[in-house]
């Protein structure tokens, strides 16, 4: 389990990541949809951490936070696609990128343990 929680969670964010490149998708919409995989996944990463006692609950509430805070960006950035603002929707996709990049990284250390 823990195994297959990671390979899904690492292939989102190569997806997301893969996206940003020559060699993904490159409209906004396509990159927005792979922000919320790879969220969705972070959320379910970090209940696996939980449930196996790898970070303890006020961790695991500070990472939701951040998760949330994550996916408003990305509700931002559809938001503001969907309206035709695409200089916004840019913008709050790369800071949800960002923050996506971070949590993983986070995520990643407390996986090791």
């Amino acid at each position: 389990m823990k195994t297959h929680i990671l390979t899904v969670w690492f292939a989102a964010l190569l997806l997301l990541v893969a996206c940003q490149t020559l060699n993904g998708p490159q409209t906004l919409q396509d990159r927005i949809q792979y922000a919320k995989a790879s969220v969705t996944t972070s959320y379910r990463t970090i209940g696996s951490l939980a449930q196996r006692g790898r970070i303890t609950k006020a961790e695991g509430k500070k990472l939701i936070t951040d998760a949330d805070t994550v996916k408003t960006s990305i509700l931002v950035a559809e938001a503001s696609l969907n309206g035709g603002d695409i200089p916004n929707a840019a913008t709050a996709l790369d800071l949800a990128t960002r923050g996506l990049v971070a949590l993983e990284a986070y995520l990643k250390t407390k996986e090791g343990q």
